[in-house]
Parts: C-alpha cells; sequence; structure tokens
C-alpha cells in the first residue's frame, strides 16, 4: 500500500510564519495570479505547484516549440524527494 506524504508539520510551519493557514485553493490561485503577471512580462516562464511534494516549480519554455528548456527545482529532485518521503513512510510504518 503506496504511502502518502503528511504535510501537517509544513502546514503548522506555515501557519507558525503567517498566523494563518493556506489551503490548496489558495495556493493555486496564488500561482495563476503570478502566471498572469509574467505572461505580461515574459511567455516563458510558469509557475506551478508540484502534486506530490507541494513545492512551487518554475519552468522556462522555448517560445517556439513550448519544449521545458529549464525547471528549477529539476524533476529529478522532486522525484528523489517523493522517494524519500515513501521510504521514511515505510520506517514509520514498520515501527507502529
Amino acid at each position: 500500500m503506496p504511502v502518502r506524504y503528511d504535510d501537517r508539520s509544513e502546514s503548522a510551519a506555515a501557519t507558525q510564519q503567517t498566523g494563518r493557514t493556506v489551503d490548496q485553493e489558495e495556493v493555486g490561485r496564488a500561482v495563476e495570479r503570478v502566471n498572469d503577471a509574467l505572461g505580461a512580462l515574459n511567455r516563458n516562464l510558469k509557475v506551478s505547484v508540484h502534486k506530490d511534494t507541494g513545492q512551487l516549480v518554475v519552468r522556462v519554455t522555448d517560445p517556439d516549440s513550448g519544449k521545458v528548456i529549464r525547471q528549477l527545482p529539476p524533476e529529478q529532485l522532486l522525484d528523489a524527494e517523493v522517494n524519500i518521503r515513501k521510504v521514511i513512510g515505510l520506517f514509520v510504518n514498520d515501527k507502529a
């Protein structure tokens, strides 16, 4: 059974820093506003939220082909984080 990352600690950290909680819809709206602002300046930048880690991802694309030229953080790093969280989840489940 796959283990899903529990982001309550990140949510608690966000609450501690800002004094309020932030939900996924609010993050999505903020990302849309950033993309709209970037579109006025440069159509080659896109901001999104990685579905498995919740991290912001910035992609630089080729304006002609739409191909991703650069991504921060790189996809390999995001995949590694997901895999590490799964391994940690397995250890936690074994101890319980």
